[in-house]
């Protein structure tokens, strides 16, 4: 009897154990099944983290370019008007648009802006051809300044960089500041209007002197072979090198030509030609031939007020 009683106990144990590793598998099944589900919550999630932590492509303070296919603004504003305009990034901000992950201020140099510029209309600039501080000449051919001031009576002519903004005007992205030696200045000259000048970019004319001997002419080409044959009096140079493409200007340089008209500093009715030696302030050191020394001889002075002069280089 108590063998029998032993023995329906162990049934019963035998069959709720059963139910209970049946409602545990059934249990374990249906938390596996959401396993698959929760995950791909998960990964959605990561996705969606990775596209808004894309990097923007420019900073705050770069100098970039409208491109030249932009239509509108993120807020729907025309854009068109601003293609190719150059300006400077005031602020940076996450903006989900079209193809782009980001948005920017712009100011231009004249104090326009477009605020919601979407990256995707956004592009780099050329960056400044010169620097400040760069010595530069104005082209043969300049017209204008951006501002439409009037630029063609400064036409090759030399003078420094003082400033470097940025600026879309027909083929250039920059604007500069250049001031003169004797003192005059252009505020808004385009970069395509300026080149950089070689001081004496022609090749020497050889050992050719077909100046008189014993005059200044003479005594000029002699220290600076690269001067032209056929140049005229001495009052006639400036006008002669600039037809032939050569650089004058009034900023004096050591190895350039001095060119003093009739009665400046002493010249006479022909005028007068020398050699710059060196430069100290606004006064230079000439060596020149039929000068202090007499006919046919070189000798060396000082000549103040150096800006009055013109420069052949």
């Amino acid at each position: 009897m108590k063998n029998n009683t032993i023995i329906k106990a162990s049934k019963i144990f035998i069959f709720v154990l059963g139910l209970l590793l049946v409602n545990l598998e059934t249990i374990s099944s249906s938390f596996a099944d959401d396993i698959p589900l929760k995950q791909e919550i998960t990964t959605n999630h990561v996705v969606t983290l990775s596209t808004s932590d894309t990097p923007a492509k420019y900073k705050v303070g770069d100098t970039v370019k409208i491109s030249s296919n932009a239509a509108v603004e993120t807020n729907g504003y025309d854009l068109s008007n601003h293609r190719n305009w150059s300006g400077t990034i005031m602020s940076v901000s996450p903006k989900a648009y079209s193809h782009s992950a980001w948005e920017y201020y712009i100011k231009y140099p004249d104090g326009e802006h477009n605020d919601f510029v979407a990256e995707q209309d956004v592009t780099n600039i050329t960056p400044a051809k010169y620097r400040v501080g760069d010595t530069v000449k104005i082209s043969s051919n300049a017209a204008v300044e951006t501002n439409g001031y009037d630029l063609s009576n400064h036409r090759n002519w030399s003078g420094t960089i003082m400033s470097v903004s940025p600026k879309a005007y027909s083929n250039s992205a920059w604007e500069y500041y250049i001031k003169y030696p004797d003192g005059e200045h252009n505020d808004f000259v385009a970069e395509q209007d300026l080149i950089m000048p070689t001081s004496y970019p022609h090749p020497e004319n050889g050992t050719s002197n077909t100046y008189y001997w014993g005059y200044c002419t003479y005594g000029a080409k002699q220290l600076a072979p690269w001067i032209g044959n056929g140049w005229g009096n001495a009052n006639q140079w400036a006008s002669s090198a600039r037809s032939a493409g050569y650089v004058v200007d009034r900023n004096p340089v050591y190895g350039s030509i001095v060119v003093f008209q009739s009665g400046q500093g002493g010249a006479s009715s022909y005028g007068h030609v020398a050699f710059v030696e060196s430069i100290n302030g606004n006064t230079i050191q000439i060596k020149e031939m039929n000068g202090t020394g007499g006919f046919g001889q070189y000798s060396v002075r000082s000549v103040d007020n150096a800006s009055s002069y013109e420069y052949i280089h």
